[in-house]
């Protein structure tokens, strides 16, 4: 399920910003981690909607949303 997105904020200062961009590892392992979780959390619910589903076809859905 993927959500493309980007965002960002600019402003103009009043003198040049002196900074080194570097890469976050930390950031890229937290992010793959979440990814990985939430592929699990929809493997999961996957599952339980097959065996629920090959029971009864027509099923009423409320209340979707993103979960953390």
């Amino acid at each position: 399920m993927s959500y493309p997105a980007h965002y960002g904020f600019w402003s103009k200062a009043a003198r040049p910003f002196n900074y080194e961009i570097r890469n976050d590892e930390i950031l890229v392992k937290r992010i793959q981690q979440f990814i990985r979780r939430s592929q699990e959390m929809m493997d999961r619910m996957d599952v339980r909607l097959r065996r629920v589903l090959a029971k009864s076809p027509e099923v009423i859905v409320w209340g979707p949303g993103n979960w953390p």
